[in-house]
């Protein structure tokens, strides 16, 4: 297995969000972030290659949703 890790933060004049995080692999993770707060979060891809990691995001107040898509690549 192979770990990485992505950082996420809010700025500190916003309201919180949820978030949706998909590794690529068939996995995910989810949670809420509140403004002036930083998770880092960290997966485990059982083999190494070449994955898309979707970071869908939404405002809890007006449910404004965003998405970031960027390619990974595992090695070992």
């Amino acid at each position: 297995p192979i770990s990485q890790g992505i950082a996420l933060f809010i700025e500190s004049d916003s309201e919180p969000f949820k978030y949706i995080i998909k590794w690529g692999d068939g996995e995910s993770t989810s949670g809420s972030l509140d403004p002036k707060q930083q998770k880092t979060l960290d997966h485990i891809w059982q083999s190494a290659g070449d994955y898309t990691i979707s970071v869908d995001i939404e405002n809890t107040k007006d449910k404004q949703q965003r998405n970031f898509v960027f390619p990974v690549k595992i090695v070992k």
